[in-house]
């Protein structure tokens, strides 16, 4: 039997991640191939708040459905069939450009041909009120005639549409935000050209700039973002002219007043043109805030979907789970202000901005009696199906950085320390199949007075070397200065 999403023939999955399916769909009407996004509800998740999930889901689709530019990808619908919301998009014939980054950087000649289109797409969109927010390789694609093709405006903000990001909420991907949006600040379009600069650095070097690529850990990232310079010296080295390296260091500024303050003046000097910003005043210095400002790292899948919606990074489901814990100082719902009651938080950089995983003791946010635990168990719930699919996909990265490096205990250890069980760990995952994961009879118990929590579930494990069933026990701290719910305990019982 045909399975069918409302009039739509469904052929196989393009991707899957914990927040969305893709689908490689047709379309018996128009008789075409399309790509179906469909957001995935957690386990668990109250009806009322998976019909909210959707129906936001469909409404930012329709949002961004009105922009019509051959760089950015079509949107064909948003809406709900038969009780499953969904956005119907073109399909591409092509990759991501960090597929083809995959592959080693590009000449200079290539990245001014990527960054050209790219920038055209942007003040486009710009130019219709919509500020995109997450632009980053993922959500670029290259297709097979060379055109570049800019996807996923799923955490979009649009200037007269009520859209799922509320003011003050941070969202985006850790390696390519922007100083105003790792501080919690309002953005603009040039929240945007940041993020295409970054994009512009990377395609030459081969690297992120502030080690997105190199496994950083995201507090570290956020820091240097804000507070380090972009290491200018490798883009010469790359080949890069004076000229492009000046038109990225300008489109890189930590201040926003002093980008190119629009896509068409960016695109404009890297045609040759003059290299020139503006200071607008009123736009505030960047202070790296404590509690709760920095978002969650983004624990990409490791697959790539070759359709037009892009890597399923940070979707408009992910606002509603990744919700705020209302009162506390480690909440995400809105700016340090706002949470507050006024004021603004003390700055502070990570205890240790150096690289690795987790980088030490978490950081939490004084306790507060009014921390929101239904909150709080939607976005644990989400963290848990993003570590159970990065097992599942045997990447170690991600995997790894779901847990606290100073502290940590594992019954399965065996006495080791935390470096040589991560060692261990990651042995395995190179020596083994992918499996086949079930968490079921998940319980969590929110701290009423503090950020942690305890959890139990039932795991099932299958693969062609191991069938491991038991149940795991764990302890979870939200890291106030990170924004995560990491594991300092895990336990497990086999049956």
């Amino acid at each position: 039997m045909t399975d069918m999403l409302g009039p739509y023939e469904l052929r196989g999955e393009l991707g899957r991640g914990a927040m969305a399916i893709v689908w490689r769909a047709w379309d018996p009407r128009l008789e075409r191939e399309v790509a179906i996004k469909e957001p995935v509800v957690p386990f668990g998740t109250k009806p009322e708040v998976a019909a909210e999930m959707g129906a936001r889901f469909v409404r930012e689709g329709k949002a961004v459905a009105a922009l019509n530019h051959p760089g950015i990808v079509t949107i064909y619908g948003s809406d709900v069939y038969d009780g499953r919301a969904a956005i119907i998009m073109e399909l591409i014939d092509g990759e991501t450009l960090s597929g083809v980054l995959s592959r080693g950087p590009l000449s200079p000649s290539s990245t001014l041909a990527v960054l050209d289109q790219l920038l055209d797409a942007v003040g486009y969109a710009h130019s219709k009120g919509v500020v995109h927010r997450d632009i980053k390789p993922d959500n670029i694609f290259v297709t097979t005639g060379g055109h570049v093709k800019l996807a996923d405006f799923g955490i979009a903000h649009t200037g007269d549409t009520a859209t799922l990001t509320q003011a003050g909420t941070v969202m985006g991907t850790p390696g390519y935000m922007a100083p105003e949006q790792v501080t919690g600040q309002p953005v603009d379009g040039r929240a945007d050209i940041f993020s295409v600069g970054v994009i512009g650095y990377e395609m030459l070097t081969g690297r992120n700039p502030f080690g997105a690529t190199d496994g950083v850990a995201t507090t570290t990232i956020m820091y240097r973002i804000v507070h380090e310079p972009l290491p200018l010296p490798a883009l010469s080295g790359a080949g890069a002219s004076s000229h492009l390296v000046q038109a990225i260091e300008a489109a890189t500024a930590k201040d926003a007043g002093m980008r190119f303050p629009d896509a068409g003046a960016f695109r404009a000097a890297l045609n040759g043109g003059a290299i020139s910003a503006r200071t607008v005043p009123g736009v505030p210095e960047p202070v790296l805030v404590y509690g709760g400002q920095v978002p969650a790292p983004s624990r990409k899948p490791t697959w790539l979907s070759y359709a037009a919606v892009g890597a399923v990074g940070v979707l408009v489901v992910a606002a509603l789970l990744v919700s705020a814990i209302s009162g506390s100082p480690s909440g995400r719902s809105g700016s340090a202000a706002t949470a507050s009651g006024g004021g603004t938080a003390a700055p502070a950089a990570p205890s240790t901005p150096n690289g690795g995983t987790s980088g030490g003791t978490p950081q939490t946010s004084p306790s507060t009696p009014g921390i929101d635990r239904a909150a709080a168990e939607a976005d644990i719930r989400t963290m848990l199906e993003d570590w159970r699919v990065s097992r599942e996909n045997l990447d170690f990265k991600t995997y790894i950085s779901f847990y606290f490096a100073s502290g940590f205990h594992s019954s399965d250890s065996g006495g080791q320390d935390y470096a040589k069980w991560s060692a261990s760990k990651q042995k395995i995952y190179k020596t083994t199949d992918p499996p086949s994961i079930t968490f079921t009879n998940v319980n969590i118990s929110v701290s009423s007075d503090g950020p942690s929590a305890e959890v139990t579930l039932d795991q099932q494990y299958r693969s062609t070397k191991t069938n491991d069933d038991g149940q795991k026990s764990m302890t979870l701290l939200h890291d106030g200065y990170s924004g995560d719910w990491q594991i300092t305990r895990e336990d497990f019982t086999p049956y």
